[in-house]
């Protein structure tokens, strides 16, 4: 069990996670080259705004995410991650393959940055359930890669674009939040300890004090399914406070099936000035949207791959910066999707090598 001191960044670490009643298995470890992956694996919904929010079947509780610092991507993007109906405060929730939305925050197949920022909003908002039953439906059908809009009126999913009445862009735009915290993950830097992978509990700022006396759990019972909690450390009690919190976990664990997380993004952004906000988009132009956007961060990264091959030239592998310079142009490379060009820029750097 670990006690929770931290404001913000309450993580477990791989040893203290391997003790009996945690799930028992390290997580797979994250560095640059490597794949990362961040998921909410559950959620405290806390307090809700009594007077918006009196009738239960208008409660929809939504969770956000937004990376904020990618550098390609300019327009901010949001990824819908949970939506929730006739939500209840106060209330621990799981995500599962029933629910509207992704728990995924970020996939890379190779992190290729040193610092990694995510906010995550909870936001309970009322409006009409028809004009919500569509989208909602998208998103339940989005898959594993969560539904993602922007500025523009559109909702992307991974194989179509919607345009969204005014009202719902409103709400996915929820700006009454009960939870906004960043997620920060930090790779070989010279002034931040190192993140690791593991389970990680979010708690917003300043708001410590409500969580001294609990401590990370995972439970395992007959009739509910696995999870994890905060809990009281004398009585074992669940935490049942005002205050929400997420629990996220985070392994380099590769998983094919994500590739397309961040050209999704992409594609979200430009799509309200690709179309100009005049015609509704259909399956195959987001695709199309979506392989131009693959094209290029291939050729983004051949670039970088490039320069950073070009700089190891002139140090010696005996040079301490020659390690961390490999494991960044092992990443650039990794980060291209495209066979041909990847196994190009492999065949020039072994024949210049040669």
């Amino acid at each position: 069990m670990a006690v929770l001191h931290q404001v913000k960044d309450l993580t477990l670490n791989n040893e203290v996670q391997a003790k009996p009643g945690l799930s028992g298995k390290k997580p797979t470890p994250i560095g640059i080259g490597k794949p990362l992956s961040i998921e909410i694996l559950s959620f405290y919904t806390g307090k809700f705004e009594k007077k918006r929010l009196s009738k239960k079947e208008d409660r929809q509780l939504l969770i956000v995410s937004a990376i904020k610092n990618i550098e390609d991507v300019h327009k901010p993007v949001k990824a819908i991650n949970q939506i929730i109906n006739n939500a209840n405060p106060n209330t621990l929730l799981k995500p599962t393959v029933d629910s509207e939305g992704s728990p995924l925050l970020f996939y890379t197949r190779s992190l290729d940055q040193f610092n990694l920022k995510i906010n995550i909003k909870i936001a309970a908002n009322k409006i009409n359930n028809k004009l919500l039953k569509h989208v909602s439906t998208l998103i339940e059908q989005s898959g594993t890669i969560p539904a993602f809009i922007g500025a523009s009126p559109y909702l992307a999913t991974a194989n179509k674009a919607v345009k969204l009445g005014s009202k719902l862009v409103e709400f996915f735009h929820e700006s009454n939040a009960t939870f906004d915290e960043d997620l920060d993950l930090s790779i070989n830097s010279d002034f931040m300890k190192d993140s690791t992978s593991g389970v990680q509990v979010q708690i917003p700022a300043g708001k410590h004090d409500a969580f001294t006396n609990y401590k990370l759990a995972y439970r395992e019972h007959e009739f509910t399914t696995a999870h994890y909690e905060l809990v009281h450390k004398d009585t074992d009690k669940p935490y049942s406070g005002e205050t929400p919190y997420i629990i996220v976990g985070i392994t380099g664990k590769e998983r094919p099936n994500l590739d397309n997380f961040m050209p999704l993004i992409a594609s979200q952004a430009i799509l309200n000035d690709f179309f100009g906000g005049k015609n509704n988009p259909d399956e195959s132009a987001i695709n199309e949207i979506t392989q131009a956007i693959s094209l290029l961060n291939d050729m983004k990264y051949l670039k970088k791959a490039k320069d950073q091959a070009k700089k190891l030239s002139l140090l010696s592998p005996s040079d301490e910066d020659y390690q961390k310079g490999q494991d960044l142009l092992e990443a650039y490379v990794e980060n291209i999707t495209e066979d041909v060009i990847r196994s190009g820029f492999e065949s020039s750097i072994k024949v210049t090598a040669s």
